[in-house]
């Protein structure tokens, strides 16, 4: 059990905790398609955890935390899709509004927005993709990753092996949360 177990539980909880664009996802995706949508779309920050906490285990991540310009890279592109997600929302909303179409309805299971004027519904791998690249391309969840996780490591433990362990840890509150 790596030695600073304990205060790295209390701040990687603090930062799930925390709202940010996977969370955002994740509520966008719930009104727009229900619960399964919700379910999707964290499903798919999920496995970009895990792709996070791979590289972080394998010291992939140290490589980017080394290059300042590969950080930039995925911090502009994270940036860049969220900003995409957002203008698809704004139009989405402003088209429904402009339609009167009233395509929401409130239900006994949740409240339910289809995702196109026409009525169709968002195929279900766009929610698991969505999720996927917003975290893979989360700066909080690259820091995490890049620059807290390494802190926790002790110097007299085994750098992979702790790294895992705190990696798991963090998944699992994740999946928890």
């Amino acid at each position: 059990m790596p030695s600073h177990l304990l205060p790295f539980l209390g701040v990687v909880i603090l930062i799930t905790l925390l709202p940010g664009p996977d969370m955002a996802l994740g509520i966008r995706n719930g009104v727009r398609g229900g619960r399964r949508a919700t379910w999707l779309t964290g499903l798919g920050c999920m496995v970009g955890l895990v792709v996070w906490a791979t590289m972080s285990v394998l010291g992939l991540a140290a490589v980017l935390a080394a290059s300042s310009r590969a950080f930039d890279v995925v911090r502009i592109a994270g940036a860049a899709y969220l900003a995409v997600l957002g203008l698809g929302a704004l139009r989405s909303a402003l088209g429904a509004d402009e339609q009167g179409s009233g395509r929401m309805r409130l239900s006994t299971s949740a409240l339910t927005v289809t995702a196109s004027p026409s009525g169709a519904r968002t195929p279900t791998r766009i929610w698991f993709r969505q999720g996927l690249i917003s975290n893979l391309l989360n700066p909080k969840i690259a820091l995490l990753f890049i620059t807290l996780l390494p802190q926790f490591v002790a110097a007299h433990e085994p750098r992979t092996a702790t790294t895992a362990e705190l990696a798991l840890t963090m998944l699992i509150v994740a999946a928890l949360w």
